[in-house]
């Protein structure tokens, strides 16, 4: 393999923590058993700063080599990134429909306790 470029080795330190900042995330993402706003304070702390990683990432400094040597970090960058979108979607997704489910309960008792008042 030949020697990386100092913009190829910029982006794979970056590329580092990015990936450290995805795995926190997914441990993040596992640990939400229920709505907790301090955990989904935490999770949107770590997506804004793997976001700014990623934008910090100097692509465009990149040539035509460092992108091939740099090919499979780059495809499993966006795969992560995918999951990441996926994977905090589906869970908010989930809270806004426990949410929802929780006020229906809410209304049903209300209304049941009203008509035992009647």
């Amino acid at each position: 393999m030949p020697e990386l470029s100092p913009a190829a080795f910029e982006w794979l330190q970056g590329f580092s923590e990015i990936e450290r900042l995805q795995q926190e995330i997914f441990t993040a993402l596992s640990h939400m058993a229920n709505k907790a706003d301090e955990d989904e304070t935490t999770l949107t702390a770590l997506v804004k700063q793997q976001d700014l990683a990623i934008r910090q990432l100097p692509f465009a400094q990149l040539n035509a080599e460092d992108v091939v040597q740099l090919n499979d970090k780059i495809a499993l960058l966006q795969q992560n990134h995918q999951l990441l979108i996926n994977a905090i979607s589906h869970r908010r997704q989930a809270l806004l429909d426990q949410s929802s489910q929780s006020k229906k309960v809410g209304r049903s008792i209300k209304a049941y306790q009203q008509a035992q008042d009647l």
